[in-house]
């Protein structure tokens, strides 16, 4: 598990507004993916990367696999995934 470093909070906000999303922390999204699904983030080059199981994986995939699971973890998006209900 990576440490939460001011590097790797700003990089993961970064991201995750750059992908369209309004984290409600994105400090815990960062824990929630690494403890729950394996995910270490780090920083390279000052870019928010991804390992899961000790290989690469994509930042996008990732992101959005786990915004359409926990959508009360971001601003909106629960009400969006009720109104796609109705």
């Amino acid at each position: 598990m990576s440490t939460m470093t001011n590097e790797l909070f700003a990089a993961a906000e970064r991201t995750l507004h750059a992908s369209g999303s309004k984290p409600k922390d994105a400090a815990a999204v960062v824990a929630k993916l690494e403890s729950e699904h394996g995910v270490v983030c780090t920083v390279e080059g000052g870019l928010l990367t991804m390992t899961q199981n000790g290989a690469p994986a994509s930042v996008g995939t990732i992101l959005s696999a786990f915004k359409a699971k926990n959508p009360r973890d971001f601003y909106g998006e629960a009400v969006r995934s009720i109104l796609r209900m109705i």
